[in-house]
């Protein structure tokens, strides 16, 4: 079963291979309803350091490409807030997605005002 715990083991390795450039810490709500499941700074070379937050969010991919993927949304109306807020505030805040499972699986990365699409569900092309 595709899981969120697969997308933090992924950025876990990214965060080690960025040689300090990277800092990301997991968040399990300790925070509060809402604050997303990863808080994040990076000092790139040649780019303005930023902060950014991301919210993972895990489906298996549906049999037909026509059929809507519906994110563990339901429910979280607090996430979907938090994150559409700091967008409109400026901040990087996105929804990290993972599609399918293994060799198969798609990593897309979804601006944060886009909750409600997510929850009403779409399909991976769209």
């Amino acid at each position: 079963m595709a899981l969120e715990s697969q997308l933090w083991s992924w950025l876990s390795k990214v965060r080690a291979l960025s040689e300090g450039a990277v800092d990301m810490e997991r968040i399990e709500n300790f925070l509060g309803a809402g604050f997303p499941d990863v808080d994040g700074f990076a000092a790139l070379p040649n780019e303005t350091p930023f902060a950014f937050k991301l919210e993972l969010k895990s489906s298996l991919r549906p049999a037909r490409a026509v059929t809507p993927i519906r994110f563990k949304l339901k429910g979280r109306e607090k996430q979907i807030e938090f994150l559409r807020r700091r967008v409109n505030m400026g901040e990087a805040a996105f929804f990290l997605l993972q599609v399918g499972e293994y060799s198969e699986r798609r990593l897309y990365l979804a601006p944060g005002n886009c909750g409600e699409d997510l929850q009403s569900g779409l399909t991976e092309s769209e």
